[in-house]
């Protein structure tokens, strides 16, 4: 049996815990705090919040000693007993409201039990069994009403917790909040989940949560959500979900992991809210947005905000593609940034000058590329007229610019030519036919000034014989249904005397002009009436020269070739007299065909065609005949017939063979004397073509588009009066044909006489 005196009895050891109450307690501190067994929550808990009811636990463990001392009960009883837990119990509500977990309120009461069984082994005696026993005991069964006080606080706290969640939840009326199992069955229903989806709570628990999808999004897309939520904790979602009846809302949805203490899955709280409408306001919004963003980008004008320190807030494509041709971004920078240098700092005091004077500012500028623009500049407001921003709406006027300056070089050559113009050109009032402006040949014509002219009446200038008749025309293209009309008056001018004037006067309409204009026009024609006459005169002595030489001339002429003839028949002259009388006739035959040729002219002139008598005609034949009376008339010319088809046609033999004729008296005339002149006919394209060529000088470019006129020649002096190709043109006229030429120095000339041969 140990010796007495060195051990502790129970009320030693009450009275050594008495004694080192507060030393226990501070160790204690020390090793809930920092040592091994720390916990979480007592790192940062305040000391007295920390300490809480250890102080009684110790005076519960004093007294529990002491009661053995006297009692001498079996340490269990009075573990039990004595030991009644109240202040562990309150201890244990405490660190659960502080948010310690089970196992840290249990770690504290082990800490407790170790720092006191350390205090009584640092002792020169050995506390009995029973008063280990008792210590052991008393703090065993603070553990366990601690542990029973924790659980009963977490149970009470999830009771009440769950009953406010569960009338949160229940209330909540525009939010559907449900939970799910882990499977993602229904297991809640709130009233915002029935007023959402129109299910009601016995329709859809139990159920997935699938079928708040739209057929075509199961069941890929809510198991994916589950899948999201148990990996990542959370998981959300927007998107069109199937109301009760199979109508559709647009959703946002929450889907949160619950797990349990153990960390284990248990299910998912859903939340979801009806956002239809805000949605379909966001997607209205956006095609506003798109829609303003595609007519700003394809406007032709620039556009750009910037705000109240001159930085870009929004730009279209134009503008930032002129600002920054290499793309770079200009949002966020102002005009000194990206322009730089005078114009840079000239932009931006554009904007600070808006600014200040809060109004719109309009301005032409020139861009760094040299184009010009209209820029338009104005605060803009928000609905409490605030300013908050400066926009710019730039249009390019570089072609309008170019327009106006093409525009006024036009009327200043307008001016010009009104001022220089040789005939007279007065504007006109069109309401009263004043006379508004006049140009110095104006003036001119009547003797008058331009200020005395300016006001008066034009037909006010005519000779009082014509004046009603010109007034009349005046006033049918002024005020009436006319618009435009010439007339040929006499003009008194301001000496009295009279001129003869050509007056056009018209009426019309300009475009963008809401009146109209009136322009006169006067041309002095005394000259040219002066002219007409003695042209008139000209060609009245023509036509009686004409008449001479076809009338008066073919009966003498007649009576020549008759004698002729007659002396030929009789064979009345010999030797050299027969040479002579040959003579006279082949210039007696000359004679006659220039006769013929005056009288075609004269047809063709009165505009009436060269008369033809049409027949069975063999062209070769005629070729030939032809041929032979030239070689006749010109025995020293030779002529060759190369090729002549066997062509028959419906032609007047006589006129042919007057074309023929003047065509090869004109090779002769212009060919080489000792080259050949060379005739063809062939046929081509359904008509017969005569062809008659010469050597020689190419016809001179100066005359070639009047060759067929009437007397022209290609030599000044040459032989004939210049018929002959107009005579052979109007006979191939008059048979529907035609004739051409080609003239070169390589290939000599050649004449076509094309016929038809239907």
């Amino acid at each position: 049996m140990p010796n007495a005196s060195l051990v502790l009895r129970s009320a030693d050891v009450a009275a050594l815990l008495e004694r080192s109450r507060d030393g226990l307690i501070e160790e204690w501190t020390r090793r809930v705090r920092t040592g091994h067994a720390v916990t979480g929550p007592a790192r940062d808990l305040p000391q007295p919040y920390l300490v809480d009811h250890m102080p009684r636990l110790v005076a519960d463990l004093v007294a529990a000693l002491e009661a053995r001392a006297v009692t001498q009960a079996p340490a269990g009883d009075i573990g039990r007993t004595v030991w009644h837990g109240a202040h562990a119990e309150a201890h244990a509500a405490e660190r659960f409201r502080e948010g310690y977990a089970l196992d840290e309120v249990l770690r504290e009461l082990s800490v407790f039990r170790a720092t006191v069984v350390e205090l009584l082994h640092r002792q020169d005696r050995t506390p009995e069994l029973d008063a280990f026993e008792l210590v052991h005991t008393a703090i065993d069964e603070a553990m366990a009403v601690a542990a029973r006080s924790y659980e009963e606080e977490a149970r009470s706290t999830l009771a009440q917790s769950e009953a406010a969640y569960r009338r949160i939840v229940t209330s909540v009326a525009d939010h559907a909040i449900i939970l799910l199992d882990v499977d993602g069955h229904v297991r809640t229903w709130n009233v915002g989940a029935e007023r959402i989806t129109g299910y009601r709570a016995d329709e859809i628990l139990g159920q997935r949560f699938d079928v708040l999808y739209p057929p075509e999004q199961r069941p890929e897309r809510p198991r994916r959500m589950l899948d999201t939520a148990t990996r990542d904790g959370l998981a959300k979602d927007a998107g069109w979900r199937m109301r009760k009846g199979g109508t559709r809302f647009f959703a946002e949805v929450t889907l949160t992991a619950i797990h349990d203490a153990k960390g284990v899955l248990c299910g998912f709280s859903k939340v979801t809210r009806d956002v239809t409408e805000r949605w379909r306001s966001e997607q209205e919004l956006r095609k506003s947005r798109e829609l303003l963003k595609g007519l700003i980008d394809h406007s032709p004008a620039l556009v750009a905000v910037k705000d109240l320190e001159g930085r870009y807030l929004l730009t279209n494509r134009r503008f930032a593609e002129l600002l920054a041709p290499s793309g770079a971004s200009i949002v966020g920078r102002d005009d000194r940034e990206i322009v730089g240098g005078e114009l840079g700092d000239r932009l931006y005091a554009h904007d600070v000058e808006v600014r200040q004077l809060d109004h719109a500012i309009d301005r032409e500028e020139v861009a760094p590329d040299g184009s010009t623009f209209l820029v338009s500049r104005f605060p803009v407001r928000d609905a409490e007229q605030r300013t908050f921003a400066t926009a710019a709406i730039a249009t390019d006027i570089t072609e309008r610019k170019r327009t106006e300056r093409v525009i006024a070089a036009r009327e200043q050559r307008f001016r010009d030519l009104f001022a220089l113009a040789p005939i007279g050109i007065a504007e006109l009032d069109p309401a009263t036919g004043e006379i508004t402006r006049s140009n110095p040949r104006l003036c001119a014509i009547t003797g008058y000034g331009e200020d005395e002219l300016r006001g008066r009446v034009l037909d006010d200038l005519a000779d009082a014989s014509v004046r009603s008749a010109c007034g009349a025309a005046f006033h049918a293209v002024l005020h009436g249904p006319r618009t435009s009309t010439e007339h040929e008056t006499r003009f008194v001018r301001k000496d009295g005397t009279t001129v003869c004037v050509r007056a056009v006067l018209a009426a019309f309409h300009a475009e963008g002009e809401e009146r109209a204009i009136a322009i006169a026009l006067v041309e002095d024609i005394e000259s040219r009436k002066a002219l007409e006459r003695e042209r008139e005169q000209a060609a009245e002595q023509r036509e009686r020269f004409v008449g001479i030489v076809s009338h008066d001339l073919r009966n003498p002429l007649g009576a020549i070739l008759s004698a002729v003839y007659l002396l030929e028949r009789k064979g009345a002259v010999g030797g050299t007299d027969t040479a002579l009388l040959a003579r006279i006739h082949r210039s007696a035959d000359s004679m006659r065909a220039l006769i013929h040729d005056l009288l075609d002219y004269e047809r063709a002139r009165a505009g009436v065609a060269v008369p033809i008598t049409t027949q069975p005609v063999e062209l070769c034949a005629l070729i030939d005949e032809v041929v032979a009376e030239t070689r006749q008339a010109h025995p020293r010319s030779p002529i060759e017939v190369e090729q002549c088809a066997a062509l028959r046609g419906q032609w007047d033999p006589a006129r042919v063979q007057q074309a023929l004729t003047n065509l090869l008296v004109n090779a002769i005339h212009h060919g080489e004397p000792e080259r050949p002149v060379r005739v063809a006919a062939v046929r081509r394209d359904g008509h017969a073509e005569l062809s008659v060529w010469n050597a020689g000088a190419p016809i001179p470019g100066g005359i070639r588009d009047t060759l067929f006129e009437p007397f022209k020649r290609a030599q000044r002096g040459g032989a004939g009066v210049g018929l002959g190709l107009f005579i052979v043109r109007e006979i191939a006229i008059a048979h529907g044909g035609t004739v051409e030429f080609e003239s070169s120095t390589e290939q000599g000339t050649t004449f076509r006489l094309v016929l038809p041969l239907a």
